[in-house]
């Protein structure tokens, strides 16, 4: 009874906010028994064995799913890469090529001139 005195005092100098429910300060008085609130009768009973799987199925398809996701993510940064990449060498062919064009026309040019 001394520790639930005490701790019903420390409760009353923390922020209202982060208080502890009555619950929660018999069940960290008195502990936690399977099937049971101790001191309270039925109350918290432990997972059964339905709830841990459907618990565990849940959390193993959220990280498949986080990794499908990164996948993706990856093949689409990829996809673009590949894809800027392609139209960097496609500019610099056509600018390459502009470039040759214009010297051989001014080459042309100025062998017409010098015949002239």
């Amino acid at each position: 009874m001394e520790k639930l005195h005490d701790l019903v005092i420390q409760q009353e100098e923390v922020d209202p906010e982060s208080q502890l429910t009555h619950d929660e300060m018999l069940l960290q008085v008195l502990s936690q028994k399977s099937g049971y609130f101790r001191g309270k009768g039925a109350g918290i009973r432990p997972p059964t064995k339905r709830t841990r799987y459907l618990d565990n199925m849940q959390e193993e398809v959220q990280k498949a799913i986080e990794s499908a996701r990164e996948s993706m993510i990856e093949s689409v940064k990829a996809d673009v890469m590949n894809n800027l990449q392609e139209e960097m060498r496609a500019n610099v062919s056509d600018e390459l090529r502009a470039e040759i064009r214009k010297s051989v026309e001014d080459d042309i040019s100025n062998d017409l001139m010098m015949q002239i």
